[in-house]
């Protein structure tokens, strides 16, 4: 499996992919056990696991967590 800066952000250099990737595990490693990361520019959810989900719970859309600027 590739990393995820390799998979979404491919343009960018080695060094830019090092620490988008940092970023990004740091902040998978603040979410809660349930809890999703959006990423606006890529408007793709992600769960803790590092894997792309669907923006729901059970059938209610999480749009409360999805910044404003995103929509």
């Amino acid at each position: 499996m590739k990393p995820f800066s390799q998979k979404y952000y491919p343009y960018l250099n080695e060094y830019e992919q090092q620490y988008n990737d940092i970023w990004f595990f740091q902040m998978l490693s603040q979410l809660k056990l349930g809890g999703k990361l959006y990423i606006p520019d890529l408007d793709l959810w992600f769960n803790k696991k590092g894997e792309e989900c669907e923006p729901y719970e059970g059938n209610t859309y999480i749009e409360q967590f999805k910044p404003e600027y995103a929509s």
